[in-house]
């Protein structure tokens, strides 16, 4: 029986690993997008549409950031 427990504690762990490493890689991905933009449009002027494509990207960026928080959040215990 705790053979099981075992297995199943390793599946949820490794499960979140996985969900882990997803969210960080989207919120590097965020991050990498957003400085891109910045750095493009720095000297580009400053216009609406240049405005509202960097506050997307830092929309993304924050969406990112919370959904790994969140899975942080939900860290289960290391199994061994």
């Amino acid at each position: 029986m705790g053979n099981a427990l075992d297995t199943e504690a390793r599946a949820r762990w490794l499960g979140w690993q996985r969900a882990h490493q997803r969210a960080l890689e989207a919120l590097q991905a965020a991050g990498q997008e957003y400085h891109r933009l910045v750095i493009e449009q720095a000297f580009a002027g400053d216009n609406e549409p240049a405005r509202r494509s960097r506050q997307d990207a830092l929309s993304r960026l924050e969406v990112c950031r919370r959904r790994l928080d969140e899975l942080r959040e939900q860290q289960p215990s290391w199994p061994f």
